[in-house]
This record gives C-alpha cells, structure tokens and sequence, in this order.
C-alpha cells in the first residue's frame, strides 16, 4: 500500500518522502477514510521517536508515540491524531467523542499556516509539539490562557450593560439583528427590549438568558462544544455538575406557588462562565465564557430535565406532588439540540476608548451643527468613548448631503440631528449620553439652553459666522471653539477661546483674517473653490462641490486635536493644509494674543494686543517723523461692533514730518485687493490710523477730526462707519465718528 500508489493528494506524496527522509519518523501504512460527512481523506500511519522526550515524563506522553497525519486538500492544514486510546488529554489539544483527539499545532489560521506550508517543516512541528508537552513546557506563561471549547461559527454579542439588565427578571432580551453568514454560522445581537421601538414585531425572537458559573478549573486540553442538553449536562471538571444545579435553581424560580404557564415564543440561552486559572487556583487569570442556544421555552427545558411538572390544568410546577404526578416528559436530553456560541458584547464607553489608545472622558460637550464635518467628528468622538453629547442642529438631512454626511439613503428627510442619533444607537446600542435638540442655536428654549450651559466646551462646526460671534458677546455661556474646513477642502481651522474666556472667539476670528492676509498659506487658503450647485428649488440652496475624502481627512485630524486642546486652558488658533496631489499635510499653530472689546457710544470696537504691538512698532521705525497707513476689518451690524483685524503701514508716496503725515496712495489699492481677496470678501477697508511724534497725547488735533469727518462721509456712501485710529507712546485712539475711547 506504501510504494508507488497514486495517492488522491499531492500532500500525502510530500509527506510520504520527507518521513522516509526523517530518521525520527517510520511510515507504517497510508489508507483511505470517509468521514460521517463522506469527506474522503487519506490517513498516514507512523511512528515517531522523539529524543527529546524525558525518560519519566509526567505528562505520560511516551517515547516512542504512534501517530495519524489526516491529509485532504490543500486548503486544509493536515490534522494529526495520536493513535494509542490512552494518548493523555493535555493543552493544546482539541478532544471530542466523536473522533480521536487532535494535536493543535498551530496558532495561526489555515490560511495562514497554508502560505509557509512545507512536508518537512510540519514533521519538525509534530517533533516540537510532542519533545515540548512531555516536558511540559509547550504553554509559556508568556500565553494567553487556553480557550475551554473549540470555537464554533455561532456568536452572541450581549449588551454594552448585560451584567445590570441581567439581573431584572422583568426585561426581556430581543433579536436586535441576526446576520446569517455563507458558511451557516450567524451573529445574533441582543438587545433590552426597551430600546427597541419595534420589539413587537413577530420577527422578533426573544430570549431568557440564564447564567451559570463553575468553580475555577486548571487550564487544560481543548474541548468540542457539546451541542445538546444531554452532553452540557455532562461536561467534566465539575462543570457539567454546575450548570444541573444552577440552571435547576434558576427555571425553577420563574414559576411561583400557583404555577406558570409555558411561553412558547421565549427561547433559551444559557451563559456559561467558567474561571480558568494556570497553577494557581488562587489566581484566576481567564473568565471564559460560552453560550449555549436552544430553541425551546426554559419551561420546556424545566420539563425535559424534571426541574419542572406538568399538571391537568396546564401549568407547570416545581414540585412532583403538587404537579399531580401524572406529566412527566420522557424525551431524552440529547434531543434537545443546542448552538454553541462564541461570546462577546457591545462595548462600553470605557472599552472604545481602550481599544482606541485615547482616554475615556465622561464631560459633557455641545456640538452645533451636525452636517458633514459635525457627523464626522460626532462618529469619531462615539467611536472613541469620548464624551457625553448635547447635538443642536435645525437642519434636515437632504439627498445631496449624502455625498459628504455620515447619513445614509433612510435618514433623508430626517433631522441632521435626529440622524445622529440613530447612527449612535446603531454603534453603541444605546444613547444614554446623548441629548438631541432640534432647534436653531440662535435661538435656543430653555431646555436647550440649559443644556448647552451644562457642556464644558461647545464646539461649533456649524459653518456659520452667525453662532460663534454671537456667543462671543454671551458671558452666560461656556468655552467655546469653532472648527471648519476651506472652500476648496483642502484645508481645515481650529479657533479655540481660553479657559477663563478672557479671549472670545470675536476677536480669535479677526486674529485668524490678519494670519490669512500676512502668512504663506493664507495665499490660498480660501480660494479654489470646486464650484457650485443647486441642491433645492430655492435660489438659496446652493451647495459646494467637494468629496467626501476631504471631510474625512480633516475630521479625523480635528477630533484628535480637539480633544487635546480641550484639555488645556490657553486659547489657539491651528491651520492644516493638505496639497492635494501629494497627500502631505502641514500643520501652522500661531499665538493668541489678548482681546482688546471697548464701547463707544452705541457701537463697540474690537481687536487684539498683536494689532497694538503692530501699530507701536510701526510708529517706533518711523520716529522722529509720523506715519500712518489704512486699517481694514469688518462690521457686524447684528452686533453692533467694529472688528479691527489689520493695518497697513505708509505707502511709498506719503509725506511725513515731525508733526504731519499725509498718506498716499502707492499700492494701496493692491494692498485692499489682496486682502478682499484672500478673505472672501469679508474684510475690507473701514478707516486710517496715524502716529504722533514723542511727548504727544494720541488726542484727535483739528487736522484729525477733518480727516475724520471726511472719511466718514466716504464711507457713509456705503452706509459704514468709519474708524480713526491715532497712535502715541503707550497710547491708542479709536474713534468712531464723534466717539473716542483712549486706551
């Protein structure tokens, strides 16, 4: 049967000569064999004499070991079988009684083991395997501990919060989703029936799921999952023994003195948790846990297994007497087919954060505006254990946001808001923190207000101007930051007020202009649009065309840098611009500098410390003779204010003196284009600003108050205020028309 056979698999070939080449291995005989599945395999018989071996070997593994290698296609690892009965069951076995044990030889799966797969590189691992278990020495305590059962194809993932529901006899578990796979396994996701909006539906199975525990057990060999009652019942090691006691206290328990009728919609899953410990019984390192499907009412079980009794009237009791004796079930448990299942649940907060590498963090924050970047940066921070969440957004989900939004194709028409929320429940299985208002967050109820003054930190990725200035001007309000992504998608913006809020996001916005207009990246950074399109049947509904990928990619770099920066107290102002061909990203961080807000009459003027430090070096570089130049920035007439961002000092055809400065005109219409153009047309040119030599106040002369007065009737032409600003040693003066205000 050995010499010249054409054998059904080229693996058998292989290994035929490279144990004829292995002086540790005899080739008894090879033969073919049918599995109760009608598999057809070929079986190589041998005996392998293992040095290695120790002469008194405690683990009874001997010598001289006769062995079986199962060999069928090549996409199945060849199984090894010891062929003695009395071969020991030890670790890294798989045992089963309905074939003979088999050694697990590898970790990895057979795919994996298949790439590097050689006849002689898996007679040297049947060696190792053998010389390594007799000494004992096989399991490292570098290793996990060993698994208790064989995995199945079955899984049952639990509730994030299983270990509390669990212990309410009154909440049933539902089917929350069952994904059948190709191979006949499936995922069965359970959820609180309280959750489900649709629990009532008759696709719905429910469930009672009863816990048992064994008392801890040594790591050992690997057991096949029993797959009915009869077989559970039996387990060894004490197991078996654990669940008849447990699972009989707790059936018995679901009826009362008058008795209980069966539920025949209720199916059964019993959690079997058993602690495993390596040398110790003291140190319990592994709670396994395996769960066991029928599809029968515990009741059902309480009969089969006599924990229960069938009366005349239908009921069932716990005792045999009261029962009346005459119903006892005489099925044999080993009809009562079970579906091991692998177990996992659905993480808490905590575990996304661990499997996340960040820190959990259980503050609540405020998110307005839930759109493309909002949803994205909200799926990051759920996806991170980050945060307990006030969302706040008036919109609603249309088709077109679908190119852009985490929403899909069932939330259109829905609440932007409303939408996040689903999707948070699709991941977390829960929403226990979060809170949805779908309101305008300029105009907020009280809830939501209330709501929004709870958040440690408001983040408002609403693309609007509108919000964050008008929050600036809030005391009542928390930190507030604002996050948006350019025109063109390339780049993205963080602005960040401090922790006190001694510096508001009124001016950090003006700060971020005079950046645009002075730095680099400012060149492009609101240019490039990808262009437009109508997204509605209002003139109004105009949206930008940009991928989806750009979203994605500044998403995921703000919600990390926000949860950073939200931890610490200075106020900041970052910039990432990504060139689009080559994918590299640059990062720009640059100072905050304090805010300067002062009234005058019934408007108020707002700029910063590094617009003054500019005015004074400016003039300082001009002494002894004055200088001046034009000032640009913008006017909110919904806030009443003037936000001063930038000045420009004296054009190349000024005429200056120690006590007169005249300004020209040499490039100042270039300087007013760039910046229009690199703002997008929001800041633009709104006064003048001079300096006064040394020993000299920065009050308005009679020459001030008529520059003044003509300027402001060129800007009144537009229906805009002008600003005067003089500058002296120490001293700056802003005026608005007649109102002065020194500072």
């Amino acid at each position: 049967m050995i010499a010249d056979k054409p054998y059904l698999f080229n693996r058998t070939l292989k290994l035929k000569q490279a144990i004829e080449e292995n002086d540790s291995f005899e080739l008894t005989n090879i033969e073919l064999w049918q599995s109760q599945q009608d598999d057809v395999f070929e079986l190589i018989n041998l005996v392998l004499t293992c040095d290695g071996v120790p002469d008194a070997s405690k683990s009874g593994i001997l010598y001289r070991e006769a062995l079986t290698i199962k060999v069928g296609n090549n996409s199945l690892v060849p199984e090894v079988w010891p062929s003695r009965a009395d071969f020991p069951k030890i670790l890294h076995m798989t045992v089963s009684p309905e074939h003979p044990p088999s050694l697990c030889l590898y970790t990895e799966n057979d795919d994996a083991v298949n790439r590097n797969w050689t006849a002689q590189q898996f007679l040297s691992r049947i060696y190792w395997w053998i010389e390594n278990s007799s000494k004992g020495t096989l399991h490292s305590d570098e290793q996990a501990i060993e698994q208790l059962f064989y995995r199945t194809k079955y899984e049952l993932i639990l509730p994030y919060n299983f270990t509390s529901i669990i212990q309410n006899d009154n909440i049933r578990l539902v089917a929350d989703f069952v994904h059948q796979r190709d191979n006949g396994g499936f995922s069965l996701i359970l959820s609180d029936e309280n959750i489900q909006k649709d629990c009532t539906q008759t696709s719905f199975l429910e469930f009672k799921v009863f816990t048992v525990r064994s008392s801890p057990v040594k790591q050992d060999y690997i057991l096949l999952p029993p797959y009915d009652v009869e077989t559970l019942f039996a387990l060894p090691r004490g197991i078996g023994d654990a669940v008849v006691n447990q699972l009989k206290h707790q059936i018995q328990a679901l009826c009362c003195d008058n008795g209980a009728f069966d539920n025949p919609k209720l199916n059964t899953i019993i959690l079997l948790i058993v602690p495993i410990y390596r040398n110790d019984e003291r140190t319990v390192e592994r709670y396994y846990k395996q769960a066991f499907l029928l599809n029968k009412s515990p009741y059902h079980l309480g009969l089969q297994a006599k924990f229960l009794f069938h009366s005349d009237d239908d009921k069932l009791y716990v005792d045999y007497q009261i029962a009346g004796g005459s119903h006892l079930c005489a099925s044999s448990l080993g009809e009562l087919k079970l579906l091991p299942m692998e177990v996992t649940k659905l993480n808490t907060n905590d575990e996304f954060a661990a499997q996340s590498n960040s820190q959990f963090s259980s503050d609540s924050f405020a998110l307005v505006g839930l759109g493309a970047l909002g949803s994205g940066l909200l799926d990051f921070w759920i996806r991170s254990g980050w945060g307990k969440w006030n969302l706040f957004d008036k919109d609603h989900i249309k088709p077109h946001n679908l190119t852009r939004h985490t929403a899909n194709r069932n939330h259109i028409g829905m609440n932007k808001a409303a939408a996040a929320l689903i999707q948070a429940q699709d991941i977390l299985g829960h929403t226990d923190d979060i809170n949805v208002f779908e309101e305008d967050a300029l105009r907020l109820s009280q809830a939501a207000k209330s709501a929004l003054m709870l958040s440690s930190l408001v983040i408002d990725a609403s693309t609007s101007l509108d919000y964050p200035r008008k929050a600036s001007f809030d005391d009542s309000v928390p930190r507030h930051m604002s996050v948006f992504v350019s025109p063109s998608g390339n780049d993205s913006v963080l602005l960040l007020e401090d922790n006190a809020r001694t510096i508001r996001l009124r001016t950090i916005e003006a700060q971020y202009y005079r950046l645009i207009i002075n730095e680099e990246w400012g060149y492009s950074h609101l240019k490039h649009h990808l262009g437009k399109f109508v997204s509605g049947g209002s003139c109004r509904d105009i949206s930008l065309k940009l991928p989806l990928s750009s979203i994605a990619r500044h998403s995921s770099t703000l919600a990390d840098q926000i949860k950073i920066l939200s931890s610490q107290e200075q106020a900041a102002i970052k910039v990432w611009q990504t060139n689009w061909e080559t994918g590299e990203t640059r990062a720009y961080s640059h100072e905050v500098y304090n805010e300067v807000f002062i009234k005058c009459g019934d408007k108020s003027i707002a700029y910063d410390q590094g617009l003054a430090d500019k005015l004074y070096s400016i003039r300082d570089s001009g002494l002894p003779e004055e200088t001046g130049g034009i000032v640009v920035g913008y006017v909110d007439f919904n806030l009443d204010t003037i936000f001063i961002v930038d000045v420009f000092g004296a054009p190349k055809d000024s005429v200056a003196t120690n006590d007169t400065f005249k300004r020209g005109i040499s490039g100042v219409k270039e300087s007013l284009k760039k910046v229009n153009g690199r703002t997008a047309n929001i800041v633009n040119y709104i006064g003048e600003w001079h300096s006064h030599p040394a020993n000299t106040s920065a009050h308005q002369s009679k020459k001030d108050i008529v520059q003044l007065c003509e300027i402001s009737e060129t800007m009144a032409c537009d229906g805009l205020p002008a600003i005067q600003i003089i500058v002296a040693e120490n001293q700056i003066n802003v005026t608005i028309g007649e109102s002065c205000v020194e500072l």
